[in-house]
């Protein structure tokens, strides 16, 4: 559904030092060799002026065959007329070979009732629809509210919707040849709120597909520390760069690998040489800078296990 940006070009070529102002026109927030490819206008933070989600794509050569895309969303001011740059979220639009045999997967993207809305579709034996929805916090960041997928094989179509609000997630099955296979079930899952600045989608995907790519593995930690990176060392690999996508007890067991001593960062003593099963997929970018292009992981379940026994 997803292939992997060129992230290094997103942190060097989209997010130039000193090259967005703090107020200017929509073109203004178009970074030197990039291009506009979409547009969608309307009032994102309830103060009934036309903001503007725009889409933007590098316009330089493209890296296996992929070019980077972005999507930047601009405020409006109430007295100047002019934007503000609200976020930048450099992995929520597909590239354009993610479509399969179909092309450019991009579909459409509009704003309304104060809900940015993204839409993409491709495939190819297989037919599928994705769509994302996000809204703007009262903590002034732009909140992850639905994802929903659809994928249809044949006779079959299987849609996966996700509230990501409230936790909801509904999966619906229709056969058009035997409609004795049709069923609805449901289940709840409550993530911590989801800024669109860290939204992978392939996490969601993962969460919601039974066989989508994710691993599930137990781990010791062995050791964290910094360095021209930061380290989280368990005995299956380095989990240093990795973004989570955990309910709150999870998040916050993640958040307590790690304390601080004399100024340093090490490993939680309380956790080290603990087992853990974490369940996660690995897509590959640049997360640190001095690191490089590299794997991390999207982790989207962690939990701690009980001694081995002897």
């Amino acid at each position: 559904m997803k292939n992997s940006f060129i992230l290094l070009f997103l942190i060097v070529l989209v997010k130039p030092a000193g090259a967005q102002p703090a107020f200017g026109s929509k073109e203004s927030f178009i970074p030197q060799n990039w291009t506009l490819l979409h547009e969608a206008v309307g009032d994102l933070n309830r103060d009934s002026l036309a903001d503007v989600a725009m889409v933007v794509e590098y316009a330089g050569d493209a890296l296996e065959n992929e070019r980077p895309r972005s999507l930047i969303l601009l405020l409006r001011d109430k007295q100047s007329k002019l934007y503000s740059l609200a976020e930048q979220a450099d992995h929520v639009v597909l590239d354009g070979q993610s479509g399969g045999t179909q092309g450019d997967p991009f579909a459409s993207m509009e704003i309304k009732n104060n809900v940015l809305r993204l839409d993409f579709s491709g495939g190819s034996r297989e037919q599928w629809t994705t769509t994302h929805r996000y809204r703007y916090a009262p903590e002034k960041y732009f909140r992850v509210i639905g994802a929903t997928y659809k994928v249809t094989d044949g006779k079959v179509t299987t849609t996966y919707d996700y509230n990501l609000s409230n936790g909801n997630i509904i999966v619906t099955t229709k056969d058009s040849g035997n409609k004795a296979n049709n069923k609805t079930t449901s289940r709840k899952h409550l993530l911590q709120p989801v800024n669109i600045r860290s939204f992978e989608p392939d996490a969601i995907w993962a969460l919601l597909i039974p066989d989508f790519r994710k691993q599930v593995t137990t781990c010791v930690l062995q050791d964290a520390g910094l360095g021209d990176c930061f380290h989280l060392g368990f005995d299956c690999g380095d989990f240093g760069n990795a973004e989570t996508f955990l309910d709150e007890a999870s998040a916050t067991l993640w958040q307590n690998l790690t304390s601080d001593s004399n100024g340093d960062v090490i490993a939680n003593p309380a956790y080290r040489g603990k087992r853990f099963e974490i369940t996660y997929i690995t897509n590959t970018g640049t997360k640190c800078e001095p690191q490089g292009e590299d794997v991390y992981q999207l982790v989207i379940g962690f939990k701690l296990l009980a001694p081995a026994p002897r």
